[in-house]
């Protein structure tokens, strides 16, 4: 027999990767929050946009229901209800409505004439009568509580620093070793001091320049350019480049000697830190100071969350004993909306502010913008102006959307229940909710309107937005009555007009942004390679109708007006011909357009992977829109002369929720247009007119084997546009399209190509099926890292001749990631392995994880040695995030915690939002963030916590269950004014009892054949443990090996596991059990000696 030696509890973990201990042996204290950002979504909220793409069913009736990424169903009018809009009027605190409820009234009345009618006619026409839009708009202003500022992100303004005092001092000899500066740079992602010491005789500014210049692209480990140095008025100006501006960026005087010689003596302004106050201090001055009442002075103040505001403060005449006396002259005007600055003593005749530690952190300022007559406070000096948003954020809607819209839906509630009588009290929730229901249910998209008449609000760029909101409306005795609402989303200004809201609105129907982003791949030219005017969903100033991947996603295009061209057969050159009708008409309306030649199809579609098409269709003038599409001879708008608006529009169109999208889903390929001359126009991508061939072989990206030929037209209808006649050749040649199945988001993250398989239970290959979705086999780990588990990769070739050497890499993840590429750390690359044309082969991975824990893996195609480049690269890559929890009941059940990881790998700040879909109703959610910003190469590890509610959804045996409850949770990547898919998670729960395992007796054996075995004696320890599968690893001390073997319970949780080939000596047991009937428990390590 054996001495056994283990611990007194077994722990409880969730399979498929994600690891997390769920019960212990003493009953848990309730959990500490997550933090002051945190957000709990509800699952008994219920999204109410019934065009939301990220819709998830909430009781599939399978496990891993994939779906079809992205796709609609056909669209029937008479079963389509409107898309129903809410809009809410609003103004801010710093300007507020000054007009009577009487123009109030007639402005909501225009907005509603302008808004409704233009956005439901365009819908109503992009989508061939299958959407309408229907906008309901209250007259009740309601008064938000921030400044504009905090709702809309200023105009972008470069970081730089400008000297004062040194024009007119040239010729100017410095010497370095007496005279220096040490300026303190912080851009998107780095601080760093810079020290500028110039030495010599400098003739002009223009010298100085070129010094300065020199200093800072000899900086190391800076990206280039950095810095760039210039003149300006004869002063010296450093200025950070662009595209590492965000908020609160900066160039500051650190430090220096005789600062005056380099034109740099002023205020010393320092940054907040967790250690350190953001302060202000002034130069020295003599006191008492006599002020006349001329002076002024600009100071702005900006908090840790970069709340920002500037005062321009006019000084009273007096006279002031000291600094202190000063300094709380002017503390009132920066105290006047919040209690965030405090005077203090810098020094001996300085004066001295600083922001309140509450209000302090990094990106903490208090600084002086300008002034008059200032330099006798001690507050004058070089010019300093920090960097106000990124480029791409200039003038969008600021922050977290959804909190935006929650004010004013709270607020709105708020007044209509004190017009309606109704008390907010715990008494009255009945009511409330009640008046919450009818105000605000039903409703597909809510709109938050800045009031831009009699406000002084001005012009912003609109936003939209995902759900859910939260409506807060505190009352009296501590109480607050809290909801929860869901639906889509837009926010901006009455200064747009309604082409904005269409654009908007086109968001809340599931269509994307399609124009280029800042972290977009710089191969991409933003002048031709995007859609631009030519799609409603690129540049909406147009008024041209959507394009025709949206019109195809959305389901609006009847599938027999669609060719789908797939790639040819080995060494075959096929023709496909048809007449293609304008994608802005109905094509019923040009039935007979078409031959038996030239059938007509209103899309053609052509294949270079499952997941990836170029997309040919007709745009022609509309009959109301349209109107402004580019030429077909130099791409502009209005049409050069003799030149004729729209043509054939090729695009390049991907999966947007792909891994890893470093480009738009959709990018046009047509030829580029002309240059602009004076007063010529805006200019994209041209269309190609009739009598014209395509090769897309000659744009970017490149694409071998397809021509595409516009031989003629077919007259349209009486009074309508022509159609085209197109002829399409594919091939001869041969070509290679290797493929790794991607994730089918947004309704699973995962991949049937990427499985574990543990060698204990047999080798599952899955030669004759495709192998699951989810993970496979689950993670036996040990802490010794002695237990081998197989990542298996399959790798499909598409193409038509053999891929010669393929190597694949594979990556591991720990905590699960979502976002880009993040810390994945590689195995070692795979073998070479051939793959036939029209199959596939497995690659094999060896991973010995040492603890429980989830795990991320990604796998892409590293290498091939075929003579053939591939027809598609985006193709190349998957990734598998499917997860299992397994909530413990014991009233309630024990809440699952858990961590993943987000990850910024773009060179760009981005700012980014997490959404779950399919939560069902009796499981909440709670995050420790749902907006976040991250710097670029940011990663960050965001804390999770499932809530199941056991009266709602009560454990069960598996065979009485009636759902299998899924939830996703997606990563959302902040556009300009919406958001693209940036990635997730699929979590499988599986509510249920706790199991424990029990190691009874372990001994020596010996097999039918002789062979030497380890005899397992156990119990599984639960309500249902009859028929659960357990397994066994032991980590032999004498050879270091590994011993697997399975086992089966019986009606009372017996089993028992025969360990083959097990040598004498000691080792370390783990044993495994991972459900279904039970929550998954381990047992282990163990000691066991034999």
């Amino acid at each position: 027999m054996s001495d056994i030696s283990r611990g007194s509890c077994a722990s409880i973990f969730t399979a498929l990767f994600l690891v997390v201990t769920l019960s212990s042996c003493v009953k848990p204290l309730p959990p500490e929050g997550l933090g002051p950002h945190a957000y709990r979504f509800y699952g008994s909220t219920v999204n109410q946009n019934k065009f939301d793409p990220f819709i998830t069913e909430q009781c599939p009736q399978d496990n891993l229901n994939v779906g079809t990424p992205w796709r609609k169903t056909d669209y029937k009018q008479a079963d389509d209800p409107p898309l129903n809009v809410f809009s809410v009027l609003v103004d801010t605190n710093d300007l507020r409505y000054t007009g009577t409820q009487a123009q109030l009234t007639t402005y909501r009345d225009n907005k509603m004439l302008d808004y409704e009618t233009n956005t439901r006619e365009f819908w109503k026409a992009a989508s061939y009568d299958t959407v309408q839009v229907a906008w309901t708009m209250s007259d009740r202003l309601v008064n938000m509580g921030g400044a504009f500022n905090d709702y809309f992100n200023r105009a972008f303004v470069a970081a730089s620093l400008t000297t004062s005092g040194l024009s007119g001092s040239f010729p100017l000899t410095l010497d370095g070793a007496t005279t220096s500066a040490t300026i303190h740079v912080r851009d998107t992602d780095r601080n760093v001091d810079v020290t500028f010491a110039p030495t010599g005789t400098f003739a002009d500014i223009g010298a100085l320049v070129i010094e300065c210049q020199n200093v800072f692209n000899a900086t190391p480990g800076v990206p280039s350019p950095w810095v760039t140095c210039s003149s300006s008025g004869g002063e010296l100006r450093m200025q950070l480049t662009n595209l590492k501006v965000k908020e609160g960026s900066f160039l500051r005087v650190k430090s220096g000697s005789n600062l005056a010689n380099l034109g740099l003596n002023g205020p010393q302004e320092e940054p907040g830190s967790d250690a350190a106050q953001a302060a202000l201090r002034g130069l020295a001055v003599t006191y008492p100071l006599s002020l006349t009442g001329a002076e002024v002075v600009t100071i702005e103040v900006r908090d840790k969350n970069f709340k920002t505001r500037r005062y321009n403060i006019s000084m009273a005449a007096a006279t002031h004993n000291n600094p202190t006396d000063l300094a709380n002259a002017l503390l009132p005007n920066l105290i006047s909306e919040f209690n965030w600055v405090e005077v203090f003593n810098p020094g001996a005749n300085r004066l001295g502010l600083r922001v309140k530690t509450d209000f302090s952190g990094e990106n903490a300022a208090i600084r002086v913008v300008t002034g008059t007559g200032h330099a006798a406070m001690g507050l004058s000096g070089p010019q300093r102006v920090d960097g106000v948003v990124t480029q791409a954020g200039t003038n969008t809607v600021r922050g977290n959307r959804s909190a935006i819209v929650g004010e004013a839906l709270s607020l709105y509630i708020a007044g209509r229940a004190a017009t309606s009588g109704i008390a907010i009290t715990s008494g009255n929730s009945a009511l409330l909710d009640t008046l919450v229901s009818n105000e605000l249910g039903g409703k597909d998209s809510y709109v938050v309107l800045f009031v831009d008449s009699m406000t002084g609000i001005p012009g912003k760029r609109a936003g939209a937005c995902g759900g859910p909101y939260t409506v807060s409306v505190p009352g009296g005795g501590g109480y607050t009555f809290s909801k929860q609402v869901n639906a889509a989303c837009q926010i901006g200004t009455g200064a747009e007009g309604w082409e904005t809201w269409a654009h908007e609105l086109g968001h809340n129907l599931g269509m994307w942004d399609i124009y280029a982003q800042p972290y977009h791949d710089v191969d991409f030219d933003r002048d031709w390679d995007y859609l631009k005017v030519w799609s409603m969903m690129n540049d909406h100033w147009g008024k041209n109708d959507t394009d025709g991947w949206h019109k195809y996603k959305a389901g609006w295009l009847p599938a027999a007006s669609i060719v789908n061209i797939n790639n040819p057969a080995a060494s075959a050159t096929e023709f496909t011909k048809f007449t293609l009708v304008p994608l802005e008409y109905p094509a019923g309306e040009y039935a007979g357009t078409g031959n038996a030649e030239f059938p007509a199809r209103q899309l053609a579609r052509i294949e270079l992977s499952p997941e990836h098409w170029i997309l040919l269709e007709n745009r022609q003038p509309g009959g109301t829109y349209s109107q402004n599409l580019p030429d077909d001879t130099t791409g502009r708008t209005p049409p050069a002369a003799g030149a004729s608006a729209g043509g054939l529009l090729i695009t390049d169109t991907v999966n947007p929720g792909s891994n890893f999208l470093y480009r738009s889903a959709v990018t046009t390929l047509n030829p580029h247009g002309s240059p602009p001359t004076p007063g010529g126009g805006f200019i994209a991508a041209r269309g190609v007119p009739s009598g014209e061939t395509f090769d897309p072989n000659t744009s970017y990206p490149a694409y071998d084997g397809t021509l595409v030929r516009v031989v003629g037209t077919a007259p349209g209808p009486a009074g309508k546009p022509e159609a085209l006649r197109v002829e399409v050749e594919r091939g001869p040649g041969d070509y290679l399209d290797l493929r790794i199945r991607p994730w089918n988001a947004p309704h699973v993250y995962g991949t049937p190509d990427i499985w574990i398989d543990w060698p204990g239970n047999g080798t599952e290959t899955y030669a004759t099926m495709d192998p699951p979705v989810g993970n496979g086999d689950n993670t036996h780990w040990h802490p010794d890292g002695a237990v081998t588990n197989i990542i298996r990769v399959r790798v499909h070739n598409l193409g038509t001749i053999e891929a010669k050497d393929v190597v694949v890499r594979a990556y591991i993840n720990e905590p699960m990631g979502m976002g880009d590429k993040g810390n994945f750390v590689p195995f070692p690359d795979s073998a070479p392995l051939d793959i036939p044309a029209g199959g596939f082969t497995d690659f094999a991975f060896d991973w010995k994880p040492k603890q429980k824990g989830h795990t991320c893996i990604r796998a892409e195609i590293f290498s091939h040695a075929s003579t053939l480049g591939e027809l598609d690269l985006s193709n190349n890559a998957a990734q598998e995030n499917v997860n299992n929890f397994h909530p413990v009941a014991g009233s309630p059940y024990t809440p699952v915690d858990f961590e993943f990881t987000i990850n910024n790998d773009f060179p760009t700040p981005i700012e980014v939002e997490f959404e779950p879909s399919g939560l069902p109703n009796g499981m909440d959610l709670e995050l420790e963030h749902r907006w976040l910003e991250l710097a670029p190469d940011e990663e960050r590890t965001i804390r999770g916590r499932l809530f199941v509610d056991e009266s709602k959804i009560p454990p069960v045996h598996p065979e009485r269950r009636k759902c299998n409850y899924r939830f996703n949770l997606h990563a959302f990547i902040r556009t300009e004014d919406f958001r693209l898919p940036f990635g997730g998670i699929t979590v499988q729960v599986t509510p249920t009892k706790a199991s424990k395992l029990e190691l009874r007796k372990a001994g020596r054996g010996e097999g039918a054949t002789g062979v030497p075995l380890l005899q397992l004696y156990g119990r599984l320890i639960g309500d249902w443990p009859a028929n659960q599968n357990i397994s066994a690893a032991f980590v032999s001390d004498k050879d270091g090996a590994t011993y697997s073997g399975t086992g089966v319970t019986d009606n009372a949780g017996n089993f028992t596991i025969q360990v083959q080939g097990v040598p004498e000596g000691n080792g370390k047991l783990m044993l495994y059990y991972f459900g279904p009937s039970l929550a998954p428990s381990t047992l282990g390590p163990s000691l066991v000696q034999l």
